[in-house]
């Protein structure tokens, strides 16, 4: 999630360039998982269209683990101003918004919101009650901790279902902004690193995991590189 910017209405998202031909292969058996690092969550959509691509191919559904402070469910059902993929970009992939960032292909939606999962969303999310509405089994900070965090994230990889295989996306402003402030939308009352790390650890663990991205971390915030490293620590640990 990025900070949000307020555009005119239809102005919407800039032109995409069309696809690769080639899609996302899956990674070899054994073989380490994919780690998509980006600036902003946009990111998510490379990897949901490869993975809905693979199921166009084979008819076998695929997952999302979704773990931010914020929703980014913002689309035009719900405000009068988008344009913003970084705060959007559940949105897009779940088929909500312009056709040529939501239907590429003719693969609308990317993700199927009965195979998604969401973890620590803030409880005062503007799209929270939509998303409820649609079905989307999701957690905020509260329901996680009140569940215990290792517990909740195997509810996770019970609630997204019979997948293939599912993708996690990690949005680092999930974490407390007191302990981790170089990021572009700090949201209180997030959870901890080590918090962050049972739920990483638990869902990498999982055969069906084909990889994951991180994203938001700034560091035009962390000048000395401590929360650059702590991130790092966490990732190594929790993907070895």
């Amino acid at each position: 999630m990025a900070t949000r910017r307020r555009r005119r209405p239809g102005q919407g998202h800039r032109r995409v360039h069309p696809p690769p031909r080639r899609p996302g292969r899956a990674p070899l058996a054994g073989a380490p998982l994919p780690l998509v690092l980006g600036g902003d969550c946009s990111i998510l959509l490379g990897p949901a269209l490869a993975a809905r691509r693979r199921t166009e191919r084979d008819r076998k559904p695929r997952g999302l683990v979704f773990i931010d402070a914020h929703s980014d469910f913002r689309h035009p059902g719900n405000s009068q101003y988008v344009g913003a993929a970084a705060a959007e970009e559940l949105a897009l992939a779940t088929g909500r918004g312009q056709p040529d960032l939501t239907d590429i292909g003719g693969l609308r939606p990317y993700v199927d919101t009965d195979h998604l999962v969401m973890l620590g969303l803030r409880s005062d999310d503007p799209h929270r009650v939509e998303l409820e509405a649609t079905g989307i089994s999701l957690r905020t900070v509260p329901a996680l901790r009140a569940g215990g965090v290792g517990r909740s994230a195997e509810w996770a990889l019970d609630a997204v279902g019979d997948v293939a295989t599912f993708w996690l996306h990690v949005d680092v402003d999930v974490i407390d902004p007191s302990i981790l402030p170089a990021v572009d939308g700090p949201a209180p009352g997030g959870i901890s690193l080590g918090e962050l790390g049972q739920i990483l650890t638990t869902c990498a663990a999982d055969d069906r995991c084909s990889g994951l991205d991180l994203t938001v971390f700034d560091p035009d915030y962390d000048p000395d590189g401590e929360y650059a490293k702590s991130l790092a620590d966490l990732l190594v640990e929790c993907l070895q």
